[in-house]
């Protein structure tokens, strides 16, 4: 009997009772049971909402996708017109949680008007996952024709990605609205054309009723085979365009093609017959790219004469610069990049001082870098060839440029950047020697610690020593304090952890900022697994954002025994009459 008790009880805990509404406080047996109850108690429209997909997305979580669906069933008024995003979330969460089981026969509870985008939102989700068995499965639930239509295009293009012909060609033949039908070809088409075949691909386009599809079909199939250098194909795909925009824009394409096999004299002549603008300036700065490569910067020099966009002008000095470092013609990169205002060199400017990092020409290369007057530009520059240095395993030249940099701000970041962002860094003792004071230390310790994934009883003494610090920020002993947990957690040493959890309390009282609501949630989580509730309770009870404070209890779905779940009955309760105070 009091097996069975308890089992009445851990039910009532996660899935709360089967009434729509709840009455009275003493109706709260579960901790959803606390956000549910003031569902309807809250003034705010926008709150309310925010407060239904929570619930209703847990439930869905938990299993229980039927009562969601009676949930959604008694929106108030004022917030019917969410009535298909929160339908939507639920089988998503659901589908998402549990796959196809049993969600089928949930969507007969649909309304007709609810129902096929529902199932169409859970076809773009199987095809997110990669389940080309689930994606088939949803699109047969569909009987509406205008959806089943749209959905079908989205499966259509998905098996074609997969190479999936056969069965694509069999649900193309099922579409009824031809517009649908023939985005669907045009799909097919676009894979022909991947493969090469451009007679499948002319037969296809043939197959198109609507004029746009086919044009465009011919545009976006023009493109692929100039891509891959067919050069005749795309030509002719390119002539069947009736549009002047769709013809020049494989025809921009071509000339990329023409410029990446060093034939400049075809895609100059194809450049000199554009009429657009913005294709003009594009293929033109395709050529320029290509005449910097091959160093014939007369030509290079004349084509940015002639760039009358300045963002393009921007994207080409930036993309010029790297490949004439590439192709080691420096002074004339760094030329290019002085070309620009002052206010647009930065980007640039550090992009190339990092390249310059795998160039044997240190010094000639820190002598460019330090021609500028603008201090900014010079400390970035700095900062960025000494990275580029330290990836190349360049230590001593690398050391020598940050002894250089004079901002204090960046000469920090420099080495802090070094030490935790390159991977395979050679002498790192040698750069943790120029972490000299406190503060750099500890924030070398914090930043390398949130790129480590999993955490280590080795780490201990670096955390420990950051929180000896009295020049730590009590926001960064919070979070110190949180990986501390994570590590008594893997070595199960619960007293370690409980006393963390009273310093964390203790920063957290005295924090002049909000937490983060993530750090606070991990917080939260530590303390439930300690079994504090009535802690974990008091601290959500004090958060800032009342309204979020409702959005934690999700958190204590892991309470299992007995014995917790009769006292965070009884503690859900207190909390819900602070709370409605």
């Amino acid at each position: 009997m009091k097996r069975f008790s308890f089992y009445i009880c851990l039910v009532c805990l996660f899935t709360s009772v089967e009434a729509v509404t709840l009455e009275s406080i003493k109706d709260i047996h579960g901790a959803l049971d606390v956000p549910r109850y003031f569902l309807t108690r809250t003034i705010n429209i926008s709150d309310q909402e925010s407060l239904y997909f929570f619930v209703i997305e847990n439930y869905a979580k938990k299993g229980r996708l039927d009562l969601a669906i009676e949930l959604i069933k008694t929106l108030p008024k004022d917030l019917k017109v969410a009535q298909k995003p929160l339908y939507i979330k639920a089988f998503l969460t659901y589908y998402n949680q549990y796959g196809t089981e049993d969600i089928r026969k949930y969507f007969s509870s649909l309304s007709t008007s609810n129902k096929p985008y529902v199932i169409e939102r859970c076809i773009l989700e199987s095809i997110k996952k990669e389940s080309q068995e689930d994606a088939e499965l949803f699109l047969a639930e569909i009987e509406q024709s205008l959806i089943f239509s749209r959905a079908a295009v989205n499966v259509v293009k998905f098996l074609v990605s997969r190479d999936e012909i056969q069965k694509a060609s069999e649900i193309v033949a099922s579409i009824e609205l031809q517009a649908q039908k023939d985005e669907a070809i045009m799909a097919m088409v676009k894979r022909f054309a991947d493969y090469g075949d451009s007679e499948e691909v002319l037969n296809g386009i043939e197959m198109i009723v609507d004029t746009r599809f086919k044009e465009k079909s011919y545009r976006e199939s023009g493109i692929i085979f100039a891509q891959n250098k067919a050069f005749n194909t795309a030509l002719m795909l390119a002539n069947k365009c009736e549009s002047q925009l769709n013809y020049e824009t494989v025809m921009g394409t071509l000339i990329q093609a023409f410029v990446d096999e060093n034939r400049f004299d075809k895609a100059i002549e194809i450049a000199q017959t554009l009429t657009i603008e913005s294709i003009k300036e594009k293929a033109w700065m395709i050529l320029g790219l290509g005449f910097a490569k091959a160093g014939n910067f007369e030509s290079v020099d004349r084509i940015l004469s002639q760039m009358t966009d300045v963002k393009l002008r921007f994207e080409f000095i930036l993309e010029a610069s790297l490949e004439l470092i590439r192709y080691n013609y420096i002074e004339e990169a760094y030329a290019y990049i002085q070309s620009l205002p002052e206010e647009k060199q930065l980007k640039p400017l550090v992009a190339m001082a990092r390249e310059l990092g795998g160039d044997k020409s240190f010094h000639y290369n820190l002598l460019l870098l330090q021609k500028t007057s603008n201090d900014e530009l010079l400390n970035e520059s700095l900062s960025w060839f000494a990275i580029g240095l330290a990836d190349k395993g360049r230590t001593d030249k690398s050391m020598q440029v940050i002894d250089l940099i004079l901002d204090e701000d960046i000469y920090r970041e420099t080495i802090i950047y070094i030490l935790t962002d390159i991977a395979d860094l050679k002498d790192r003792e040698t750069y943790k020697a120029l972490l000299e004071d406190d503060i750099l230390r500890s924030d070398y310790i914090i930043e390398s610690l949130s790129k480590v994934e999993i955490l280590s009883s080795e780490h201990i003494s670096l955390i420990e020593g950051v929180l000896s610090n009295k020049e730590t920020l009590d926001e960064d002993k919070f979070y110190l304090r949180l990986k501390l947990c994570d590590i008594y957690v893997t070595m199960g040493q619960s007293k370690d952890i409980d006393k963390q959890l009273k310093y964390c309390k203790r920063e957290l009282m005295r924090l002049d900022v909000d937490v983060d609501s993530e750090l606070f949630r991990h917080y939260l989580t530590l303390l439930i697994h300690q079994r504090q509730f009535s802690v974990a309770l008091q601290m959500m009870g004090k958060y800032p954002d009342k309204q979020a404070q409702l959005l934690f209890f999700d958190l204590f779905e892991g309470v299992e025994t007995e014995k917790d779940i009769k006292t965070l009955r009884k503690q859900l309760q207190v909390f819900a009459k602070r709370y409605k105070k």
